[in-house]
């Protein structure tokens, strides 16, 4: 069985290169005790690197994936993954398109269009997993006995 952390984890490989790259620069960036280089080439195995170090025992799994949920989120889920972002991402392509010469911004509209139907796969992909394993009920469920350990303790 899976941990909600494994979870995480298996919906990030499942993106795109240049997906991950985007996650791990918007998550990675902005969680503590990671130091991650923006090379676009080695950002996301950087990170994946610098969660297993983290990832030390069952208590700071919980940790790391309180804070993945929250920030990917926050950071991805509710930025990149929403419709109207990447319209007007696109409209502001299209007039550029319109006052400038050249192809550029008009192959930006293409990729714009194609970058949207990524995120927006992906977002239903996190919200079905999200829903079905990183609820506060699941993460209760699954780490319980951590919860156990530490109130033998007190």
């Amino acid at each position: 069985m899976q941990s909600p952390y494994q979870h995480i984890l298996s919906w990030f490989t499942d993106l795109s290169p240049l997906q991950r790259q985007q996650v791990a620069k918007l998550v990675g960036t902005a969680m503590p005790s990671i130091e991650l280089s923006l090379d676009r080439e080695i950002i996301a195995g950087q990170l994946l690197a610098e969660l297993k170090v983290l990832n030390d025992g069952p208590r700071r799994e919980l940790g790391l994936t309180l804070c993945l949920r929250s920030l990917i989120q926050h950071q991805v889920i509710d930025s990149l993954g929403k419709a109207r972002y990447w319209e007007a991402m696109k409209k502001s392509c299209i007039s550029l398109s319109l006052k400038e010469t050249g192809e550029d911004f008009l192959k930006m509209t293409c990729e714009t269009e194609f970058l949207s139907a990524l995120w927006m796969s992906s977002r239903k992909k996190w919200e079905e997993m999200a829903s079905l394993h990183l609820t506060d009920e699941n993460l209760t469920s699954f780490y319980t006995p951590l919860h156990s350990d530490l109130s033998s303790h007190s």
